[in-house]
């Protein structure tokens, strides 16, 4: 894999880092793959993951969060906030926004920029813990 340039910014989110970039024309890049390279502690830039900012027509952006091994990761808090500060800062959502909605593997999320500073409030749902609809797989009962 080749890549000239990606711009991407590194952040912290209550102790994880992230690399967060956006693609935003849909640039064809293997995301998984190049997760791998990035937030390898030695080689890269190390980090807990790698977020990319994509379009949405379901919700303001899409978000594809990727572990440092490559897999999808499915939903990211931390993540998330580090998400909706890089979409203000990078010019990705209107000054004025105060909240964004966000498609993460087929999920919708509401963050609010609380008005008190640089605070994001996340509304991740109820948690699910029913095995069959957790990602995993088990052969025990329980």
């Amino acid at each position: 894999m080749q890549i000239r340039e990606i711009e991407f910014s590194k952040m912290e989110g209550c102790g994880n880092s992230f690399v967060v970039t956006a693609d935003m024309h849909c640039s064809g890049i293997d995301w998984q793959a190049l997760s791998r390279r990035l937030c390898d502690p030695h080689y890269g830039v190390g980090s807990d993951g790698l977020m990319v900012v994509k379009p949405s027509t379901r919700a303001d952006f899409e978000i594809c969060m990727v572990n440092p091994d490559g897999s999808l990761m499915g939903m990211c808090g931390n993540g998330i906030r580090c998400v909706s500060r890089y979409v203000g800062l990078y010019g990705l959502a209107p000054a004025a926004t105060t909240s964004l909605r966000f498609e993460v593997e087929g999920r919708l999320l509401k963050c609010r920029l609380l008005p008190e500073g640089n605070l994001i409030k996340v509304d991740l749902a109820e948690p699910a813990f029913a095995p069959e609809s957790l990602p995993i797989e088990w052969e025990e009962e329980f």
